[in-house]
Protein backbone atom coordinates (compact mmCIF):
# COMPACT_ATOMS: atom_id res chain seq x y z
CA UNK A 1 0.00 0.00 0.00
CA UNK A 2 1.35 3.52 -0.72
CA UNK A 3 1.96 5.71 2.09
CA UNK A 4 0.74 9.29 2.40
CA UNK A 5 3.12 11.88 2.79
CA UNK A 6 3.04 13.01 6.35
CA UNK A 7 2.15 16.68 4.86
CA UNK A 8 -0.77 15.54 2.87
CA UNK A 9 -1.95 12.83 5.63
CA UNK A 10 -5.70 13.95 6.52
CA UNK A 11 -6.07 16.24 3.49
CA UNK A 12 -7.62 13.79 0.91
CA UNK A 13 -10.54 12.51 -0.54
CA UNK A 14 -11.39 8.76 -1.61
CA UNK A 15 -13.48 8.80 -4.89
CA UNK A 16 -16.54 7.03 -5.83
CA UNK A 17 -14.24 4.96 -8.07
CA UNK A 18 -12.07 4.08 -5.70
CA UNK A 19 -9.05 6.65 -6.50
CA UNK A 20 -7.88 8.60 -3.77
CA UNK A 21 -6.96 12.54 -4.52
CA UNK A 22 -4.68 14.92 -2.48
CA UNK A 23 -5.44 17.96 -2.46
CA UNK A 24 -2.67 21.15 -2.94
CA UNK A 25 -1.42 23.26 -0.80
CA UNK A 26 -4.60 26.24 -0.24
CA UNK A 27 -7.38 23.80 -0.72
CA UNK A 28 -10.26 24.71 1.72
CA UNK A 29 -11.40 21.92 3.67
CA UNK A 30 -14.49 23.75 4.50
CA UNK A 31 -14.83 23.59 0.50
CA UNK A 32 -14.01 19.98 0.22
CA UNK A 33 -16.76 19.10 2.98
CA UNK A 34 -19.39 20.94 1.37
CA UNK A 35 -18.63 19.31 -2.38
CA UNK A 36 -17.52 22.41 -3.67
CA UNK A 37 -14.04 20.93 -4.53
CA UNK A 38 -14.31 18.21 -7.00
CA UNK A 39 -11.96 15.71 -8.61
CA UNK A 40 -12.05 17.64 -11.64
CA UNK A 41 -11.21 20.75 -10.26
CA UNK A 42 -7.80 18.97 -7.93
CA UNK A 43 -6.74 18.24 -11.33
CA UNK A 44 -7.07 21.44 -12.87
CA UNK A 45 -5.26 22.44 -9.69
CA UNK A 46 -1.86 20.38 -10.32
CA UNK A 47 -0.93 21.65 -13.26
CA UNK A 48 2.12 23.14 -13.34
CA UNK A 49 2.51 27.05 -14.08
CA UNK A 50 3.41 26.16 -17.51
CA UNK A 51 0.79 24.27 -18.31
CA UNK A 52 -1.82 27.03 -17.04
CA UNK A 53 -0.32 29.38 -19.41
CA UNK A 54 -1.90 27.46 -22.28
CA UNK A 55 -5.40 27.57 -21.04
CA UNK A 56 -7.87 29.96 -22.98
CA UNK A 57 -8.95 33.44 -20.86
CA UNK A 58 -12.37 33.70 -20.41
CA UNK A 59 -12.57 36.60 -22.32
CA UNK A 60 -11.22 34.79 -25.87
CA UNK A 61 -13.72 34.89 -28.47
CA UNK A 62 -13.90 30.91 -29.47
CA UNK A 63 -14.11 29.30 -25.98
CA UNK A 64 -15.38 26.50 -27.56
CA UNK A 65 -11.83 24.40 -27.25
CA UNK A 66 -11.45 21.55 -25.40
CA UNK A 67 -8.13 20.08 -23.47
CA UNK A 68 -7.52 16.84 -22.19
CA UNK A 69 -5.22 17.07 -18.61
CA UNK A 70 -4.22 13.71 -16.50
CA UNK A 71 -1.89 15.97 -14.67
CA UNK A 72 -0.85 14.30 -11.53
CA UNK A 73 -3.93 13.43 -9.84
CA UNK A 74 -3.47 9.92 -8.69
CA UNK A 75 -6.61 7.35 -9.24
CA UNK A 76 -6.96 3.80 -10.06
CA UNK A 77 -6.13 3.82 -13.81
CA UNK A 78 -5.50 7.19 -14.70
CA UNK A 79 -8.33 9.63 -16.16
CA UNK A 80 -8.49 12.13 -18.60
CA UNK A 81 -10.57 15.52 -18.45
CA UNK A 82 -12.56 17.04 -21.05
CA UNK A 83 -13.01 20.50 -20.78
CA UNK A 84 -15.83 22.06 -22.62
CA UNK A 85 -16.47 25.89 -22.47
CA UNK A 86 -19.79 26.97 -23.74
CA UNK A 87 -20.11 30.83 -24.43
CA UNK A 88 -23.02 32.54 -22.80
CA UNK A 89 -24.53 33.02 -26.27
CA UNK A 90 -24.61 29.08 -27.73
CA UNK A 91 -26.27 28.26 -24.39
CA UNK A 92 -28.80 30.46 -24.89
CA UNK A 93 -29.47 29.17 -28.36
CA UNK A 94 -29.12 26.00 -27.46
CA UNK A 95 -32.31 27.17 -24.45
CA UNK A 96 -34.44 28.50 -27.63
CA UNK A 97 -33.79 25.34 -29.87
CA UNK A 98 -34.65 22.84 -27.02
CA UNK A 99 -38.01 25.30 -26.17
CA UNK A 100 -38.95 24.95 -30.05
CA UNK A 101 -38.63 21.15 -30.26
CA UNK A 102 -40.60 20.88 -26.37
CA UNK A 103 -43.62 23.16 -28.60
CA UNK A 104 -43.12 20.41 -31.66
CA UNK A 105 -43.43 17.52 -29.41
CA UNK A 106 -46.38 18.57 -27.03
CA UNK A 107 -48.24 19.96 -30.38
CA UNK A 108 -47.98 16.10 -31.74
CA UNK A 109 -48.35 14.29 -28.54
CA UNK A 110 -51.46 16.20 -27.87
CA UNK A 111 -53.07 14.36 -31.23
CA UNK A 112 -54.94 16.35 -33.59
CA UNK A 113 -58.62 15.81 -32.01
CA UNK A 114 -61.03 15.52 -34.70
CA UNK A 115 -60.14 18.58 -36.60
CA UNK A 116 -58.76 18.18 -39.70
CA UNK A 117 -55.08 19.64 -41.37
CA UNK A 118 -55.55 22.75 -43.07
CA UNK A 119 -52.59 21.37 -45.37
CA UNK A 120 -51.94 17.80 -46.30
CA UNK A 121 -50.63 15.67 -48.98
CA UNK A 122 -52.41 16.11 -52.05
CA UNK A 123 -52.66 13.34 -54.58
CA UNK A 124 -49.07 11.39 -53.43
CA UNK A 125 -47.26 14.92 -53.34
CA UNK A 126 -46.33 16.39 -49.95
CA UNK A 127 -46.51 19.86 -48.72
CA UNK A 128 -43.55 21.95 -49.58
CA UNK A 129 -42.81 25.07 -47.48
CA UNK A 130 -41.41 27.84 -49.90
CA UNK A 131 -39.15 29.80 -47.78
CA UNK A 132 -38.83 33.41 -49.23
CA UNK A 133 -36.18 36.02 -47.82
CA UNK A 134 -37.83 38.95 -49.29
CA UNK A 135 -35.03 41.57 -51.04
CA UNK A 136 -31.80 40.70 -52.04
CA UNK A 137 -28.47 41.79 -53.68
CA UNK A 138 -28.73 45.51 -54.48
CA UNK A 139 -32.17 45.46 -53.47
CA UNK A 140 -31.67 45.86 -49.54
CA UNK A 141 -35.67 46.62 -48.79
CA UNK A 142 -36.49 48.76 -46.00
CA UNK A 143 -33.20 50.69 -44.26
CA UNK A 144 -33.12 51.32 -40.69
CA UNK A 145 -31.80 54.96 -39.62
CA UNK A 146 -28.30 53.85 -38.53
CA UNK A 147 -27.95 51.90 -42.02
CA UNK A 148 -29.03 48.41 -41.53
CA UNK A 149 -30.46 46.93 -44.74
CA UNK A 150 -33.78 44.48 -44.24
CA UNK A 151 -32.54 41.69 -46.45
CA UNK A 152 -29.88 40.50 -44.27
CA UNK A 153 -31.85 39.69 -41.66
CA UNK A 154 -34.76 38.51 -44.05
CA UNK A 155 -32.12 35.94 -44.87
CA UNK A 156 -30.91 34.88 -41.65
CA UNK A 157 -33.92 34.73 -39.81
CA UNK A 158 -34.85 32.23 -43.12
CA UNK A 159 -32.14 30.47 -43.06
CA UNK A 160 -32.66 29.48 -39.31
CA UNK A 161 -36.53 28.79 -40.34
CA UNK A 162 -35.34 26.30 -42.73
CA UNK A 163 -33.02 24.56 -40.34
CA UNK A 164 -35.70 24.18 -37.87
CA UNK A 165 -38.69 23.33 -40.32
CA UNK A 166 -36.51 20.49 -41.69
CA UNK A 167 -35.19 18.80 -38.63
CA UNK A 168 -39.11 18.48 -37.80
CA UNK A 169 -39.04 16.28 -40.99
CA UNK A 170 -40.62 19.24 -43.07
CA UNK A 171 -39.71 19.46 -46.76
CA UNK A 172 -38.70 22.88 -47.83
CA UNK A 173 -36.98 25.22 -50.54
CA UNK A 174 -35.49 28.70 -50.57
CA UNK A 175 -35.91 31.36 -53.03
CA UNK A 176 -32.44 32.30 -52.04
CA UNK A 177 -30.25 31.35 -49.23
CA UNK A 178 -27.27 34.15 -50.23
CA UNK A 179 -27.45 37.76 -50.18
CA UNK A 180 -28.24 37.72 -54.62
CA UNK A 181 -31.40 38.60 -56.75
CA UNK A 182 -33.19 36.16 -58.12
CA UNK A 183 -33.23 37.84 -61.24
CA UNK A 184 -32.57 37.07 -64.96
CA UNK A 185 -29.24 37.75 -65.91
CA UNK A 186 -28.54 40.67 -68.15
CA UNK A 187 -30.61 42.96 -66.93
CA UNK A 188 -29.18 46.84 -67.75
CA UNK A 189 -32.15 48.49 -65.28
CA UNK A 190 -32.73 47.89 -61.50
CA UNK A 191 -36.39 48.08 -62.70
CA UNK A 192 -36.03 45.29 -64.75
CA UNK A 193 -34.22 43.16 -62.40
CA UNK A 194 -36.56 44.14 -59.79
CA UNK A 195 -39.42 42.64 -61.82
CA UNK A 196 -37.84 40.01 -62.96
CA UNK A 197 -37.14 38.95 -59.14
CA UNK A 198 -40.51 39.06 -58.32
CA UNK A 199 -41.74 37.69 -61.56
CA UNK A 200 -39.33 34.60 -60.88
CA UNK A 201 -40.31 34.14 -57.21
CA UNK A 202 -43.97 33.49 -58.41
CA UNK A 203 -42.75 31.09 -61.23
CA UNK A 204 -40.99 29.11 -58.44
CA UNK A 205 -43.76 28.97 -55.91
CA UNK A 206 -46.40 27.97 -58.56
CA UNK A 207 -44.51 25.29 -60.11
CA UNK A 208 -43.96 23.70 -57.22
CA UNK A 209 -46.68 21.42 -56.01
CA UNK A 210 -48.32 21.42 -52.82
CA UNK A 211 -46.98 24.43 -51.74
CA UNK A 212 -47.44 27.01 -48.78
CA UNK A 213 -45.48 30.80 -49.42
CA UNK A 214 -43.77 31.91 -46.09
CA UNK A 215 -42.11 35.23 -47.25
CA UNK A 216 -40.12 36.62 -44.25
CA UNK A 217 -39.87 40.64 -43.73
CA UNK A 218 -39.06 43.07 -41.73
CA UNK A 219 -41.33 46.63 -41.21
CA UNK A 220 -40.44 50.08 -41.42
CA UNK A 221 -42.52 53.23 -40.23
CA UNK A 222 -40.61 55.98 -39.94
CA UNK A 223 -43.17 58.27 -39.00
CA UNK A 224 -43.86 56.24 -35.19
CA UNK A 225 -40.24 55.56 -34.64
CA UNK A 226 -41.78 53.61 -31.47
CA UNK A 227 -43.98 51.30 -33.20
CA UNK A 228 -42.66 47.59 -32.87
CA UNK A 229 -43.24 43.82 -33.09
CA UNK A 230 -43.73 41.13 -35.18
CA UNK A 231 -47.08 40.84 -37.49
CA UNK A 232 -47.65 38.21 -39.51
CA UNK A 233 -50.39 39.16 -43.28
CA UNK A 234 -52.37 36.63 -45.69
CA UNK A 235 -53.28 36.19 -48.95
CA UNK A 236 -57.33 35.40 -50.36
CA UNK A 237 -55.80 31.83 -51.06
CA UNK A 238 -57.36 29.11 -48.84
CA UNK A 239 -55.38 27.98 -45.67
CA UNK A 240 -53.55 31.57 -45.90
CA UNK A 241 -55.68 32.79 -43.19
CA UNK A 242 -55.94 29.61 -40.48
CA UNK A 243 -51.89 29.57 -41.05
CA UNK A 244 -51.55 33.82 -40.52
CA UNK A 245 -53.41 33.04 -37.14
CA UNK A 246 -51.49 30.38 -35.61
CA UNK A 247 -48.55 31.96 -36.33
CA UNK A 248 -49.48 35.09 -35.27
CA UNK A 249 -50.66 33.56 -32.01
CA UNK A 250 -47.35 31.94 -31.31
CA UNK A 251 -45.15 35.81 -32.15
CA UNK A 252 -47.70 37.15 -29.65
CA UNK A 253 -46.88 34.57 -26.62
CA UNK A 254 -42.67 34.78 -27.83
CA UNK A 255 -42.53 37.59 -29.59
CA UNK A 256 -44.97 40.30 -29.10
CA UNK A 257 -45.91 39.93 -24.98
CA UNK A 258 -47.59 42.77 -24.01
CA UNK A 259 -47.49 43.89 -27.93
CA UNK A 260 -49.94 42.02 -29.28
CA UNK A 261 -50.97 42.40 -32.85
CA UNK A 262 -53.71 40.93 -35.30
CA UNK A 263 -53.01 38.95 -38.36
CA UNK A 264 -54.50 41.32 -41.53
CA UNK A 265 -54.98 40.77 -45.22
CA UNK A 266 -52.63 41.18 -47.56
CA UNK A 267 -53.42 44.50 -50.18
CA UNK A 268 -53.80 43.26 -53.64
CA UNK A 269 -51.16 45.60 -54.63
CA UNK A 270 -48.46 43.20 -53.57
CA UNK A 271 -47.25 41.13 -56.58
CA UNK A 272 -46.06 38.21 -54.97
CA UNK A 273 -48.64 37.10 -52.87
CA UNK A 274 -51.49 38.49 -55.30
CA UNK A 275 -49.98 36.38 -58.22
CA UNK A 276 -49.16 33.01 -56.44
CA UNK A 277 -51.77 30.15 -56.42
CA UNK A 278 -50.27 28.96 -53.17
CA UNK A 279 -51.83 29.67 -49.56
CA UNK A 280 -48.90 32.59 -49.00
CA UNK A 281 -48.22 34.72 -45.66
CA UNK A 282 -45.83 37.57 -45.15
CA UNK A 283 -43.95 37.66 -41.63
CA UNK A 284 -43.11 40.51 -40.93
CA UNK A 285 -40.58 39.98 -37.96
CA UNK A 286 -40.00 43.83 -36.82
CA UNK A 287 -39.78 47.61 -37.41
CA UNK A 288 -36.30 48.75 -38.85
CA UNK A 289 -38.06 52.35 -37.85
CA UNK A 290 -37.25 51.47 -34.62
CA UNK A 291 -33.92 51.76 -33.20
CA UNK A 292 -34.09 49.23 -29.96
CA UNK A 293 -36.00 46.44 -32.07
CA UNK A 294 -33.21 46.99 -34.89
CA UNK A 295 -30.50 45.90 -32.72
CA UNK A 296 -32.23 42.93 -31.31
CA UNK A 297 -33.39 42.19 -34.84
CA UNK A 298 -29.33 41.62 -35.71
CA UNK A 299 -28.87 39.10 -32.67
CA UNK A 300 -28.68 35.46 -33.40
CA UNK A 301 -30.40 34.30 -30.47
CA UNK A 302 -33.74 37.07 -31.28
CA UNK A 303 -33.39 35.47 -34.84
CA UNK A 304 -33.67 32.03 -32.87
CA UNK A 305 -36.74 33.12 -31.23
CA UNK A 306 -38.52 34.51 -34.30
CA UNK A 307 -37.70 31.28 -36.58
CA UNK A 308 -38.80 29.33 -33.86
CA UNK A 309 -42.05 30.75 -33.21
CA UNK A 310 -43.03 30.70 -37.00
CA UNK A 311 -41.66 27.28 -37.52
CA UNK A 312 -44.32 26.37 -34.25
CA UNK A 313 -47.00 27.78 -35.69
CA UNK A 314 -46.72 26.40 -39.30
CA UNK A 315 -46.53 22.94 -37.35
CA UNK A 316 -49.75 24.10 -34.90
CA UNK A 317 -51.53 24.89 -38.19
CA UNK A 318 -50.56 21.47 -40.48
CA UNK A 319 -51.04 19.53 -37.76
CA UNK A 320 -54.87 21.08 -37.34
CA UNK A 321 -54.57 23.06 -34.10
CA UNK A 322 -56.99 26.09 -33.85
CA UNK A 323 -55.54 29.08 -32.69
CA UNK A 324 -57.02 30.12 -28.85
Amino acid sequence: MRRVPAENRGRGRRCRNGSFHFFPSGTSLERVAHGKTSCADLSYAFKTAAEHDLDFGREERYNSSSGISCGNTLTHRGCCLMIVLIRKRDLILCVLVCGFFACFSAIFLQGINDTAPVFAPRDGAPVTVIIDPGHGGEDGGAVSPSGVEESQINLAVSLRLNALLRFAGQRTQMTRSEDVSVCDEGLQSVRDRKASDLKNRVAMVNSTENAVLLSIHQNSLPSSTVTHGAQVFWNTRPGAKELAASIQETLNTWINSGNEKRPKSIPQTIYLTKNAVAPSVIVECGFLSNSAETVKLQESAYQVKIAAAVAAGYLRCLAGEEPA
